[in-house]
């Protein structure tokens, strides 16, 4: 397995593709965050939010979502006993939703 890839450097070489949000998040509002909801949040993610809170992929449906609207979200009454344990951190704009195992 190769080395981690870096998700800054990613969208940094292609702006286009890219649209943020708000700027970028601190340290202790990650940690506040993390600490809330019981988990660390992956390395990249960490590095995501930290270089743009929330933002869009142009033409690919994927709206990651800033602080605000992950903390609404996460626990969500609609979704959290479906997936329980899970963290929801996008959608498509449409009717799906993404999230990740903090355990995996």
């Amino acid at each position: 397995m190769g080395e981690p890839f870096n998700v800054v450097q990613l969208l940094e070489r292609t702006p286009e593709k890219f649209e943020g949000y708000l700027p970028s998040v601190g340290e202790d509002d990650l940690l506040r965050i993390e600490q809330a909801l019981g988990v660390k949040f992956p390395e990249s993610y960490r590095q995501f939010l930290m270089y743009s809170d929330g933002g869009e992929f142009v033409d690919n449906r994927l709206s990651l979502y800033n602080l605000y609207e992950f903390e609404s979200v996460n626990p969500d009454p609609d979704w959290s006993p479906g997936l329980p344990g899970m963290i929801f951190f996008g959608n498509d704009c449409g009717d799906n939703i993404f999230y990740f195992d903090p355990e995996n």
